[in-house]
Formats: structure tokens, sequence, C-alpha cells
């Protein structure tokens, strides 16, 4: 049986305190129910890395009335970020997403996109009365997105041949519109491997467009 959600301001504040107190690294995420863990994948070394991945459209959900289409995309780095309030993992590693933000939110070609999941069969659309507590709470000022039916993590599922769906789950999609690292659960200082791989995919050259 799923366990019950606490608030996310407790479960920050319960997990930030124990990780202080363990001193000890986190590889862990949660399962679609949030009852489980489950093992992280590895970054720039996943599988995946150089497939194609077919963008889907994000609906708004906080700090928006804009849906993100597959065209948003185009000849930038994306960070997509699939996560949850409810989520003890997607808790702990938000605020190193803050942080990604906030050291490469001001390029033109970069975009970190923030999908607030229920888990399981929940109503994403329910998700945003908690979303906003929590962004407020951490001092998140970027939108968040919900994806209808399940759409976009099926998708990316598909690309990367995932045989369940966890979360966080990160995927950094580069300006050709392929993967350049994927990432499962969360462990202390995965932040850093997402800054290295984010400005490796910066540094690569957008894809010509063909001359008629």
């Amino acid at each position: 049986m799923p366990a019950t959600s606490p608030r996310p301001g407790q479960i920050s504040r319960r997990l930030l305190a124990v990780a202080a107190l363990a001193g000890t690294a986190y590889w862990w995420g949660c399962s679609q129910s949030g009852d489980s863990m489950f093992e992280l994948t590895d970054g720039v070394k996943h599988p995946s890395v150089g497939t194609a991945i077919d963008v889907v459209q994000l609906e708004p959900l906080t700090g928006t009335d804009q849906p993100l289409v597959p065209a948003d995309y185009a000849g930038k780095v994306s960070l997509v970020n699939f996560w949850g309030p409810w989520c003890g993992p997607c808790v702990v590693e938000f605020p190193h997403l803050v942080e990604l933000q906030q050291h490469f939110g001001k390029r033109d070609d970069f975009r970190l996109v923030s999908v607030s999941c229920s888990g399981g069969d929940g109503d994403d659309r329910m998700m945003e009365e908690s979303t906003s507590l929590f962004l407020r709470e951490q001092r998140a000022t970027f939108p968040t997105y919900r994806d209808p039916d399940y759409a976009f993590r099926s998708s990316l599922a598909k690309a990367a041949s995932l045989q369940g769906f966890g979360y966080p789950t990160t995927v950094l999609i580069g300006k050709d519109g392929k993967i350049k690292a994927l990432w499962t659960g969360y462990i202390d200082g995965l932040e850093l491997d997402m800054r290295a791989a984010i400005e490796a995919a910066l540094s690569e050259e957008p894809p010509k467009t063909a001359s008629l």
C-alpha cells in the first residue's frame, strides 16, 4: 500500500535534517507510487545518450498560462526534470536545480523544464496547489508544467528503453534534439555532474538547417 504523502515543507525539513546528521551520500528515488526506492542511472554514460527523443507538448501548471511546445526546444539545451513535492528525493534535489537555473538561466540557449507529477495514476491537474506552495518555500520563480496522459514520460521511456518510470527523472536534451544525459534518482553531488553535462552540451554547435 502506498505511503501517504506529507506536506512538502514537512518533507524537505525532515530529509535535509537527516542528510545533515547522517553525512552520507544519497542514492535513491521514488517509484510511481512513491513507496519504494530504485537505483540511480548514470548521467552521460546512460545507454540512451545520443538517441533522438520526440518531445511532447506540456501544459502549464504554475507561473505561466502558455504550454511548452516542441518548437520551444529548437536550438536550446533543455534540462527536463520530472518530480513531485510528495517525493522525498525530489525535494532534496530541488534546491540544486534552482541553483542550476540561476547559473544558466540568463542564456538564450538553455531552458530548465520543471514538470510536476502526481505519481501513480493521479491527475496532474491537482498538483497546482501543492506545487505552488513548495515553490514558494524554495523561492523558485520558474514556471512548472504538467504532462497530460503521461505523454512526455512515455516518449522518454521509449527513447531510453526505461523499464519503469521513477522520480526524480531528469533528461538533458541537446540542441540537436538528442539525449545528452539521463539521471534517475538523486545522489549527493549529482548536480555537479549535471552542471558539467550542461556546459558540454552548450558548447556544441546547433545543427545546421539544410538550405533549399
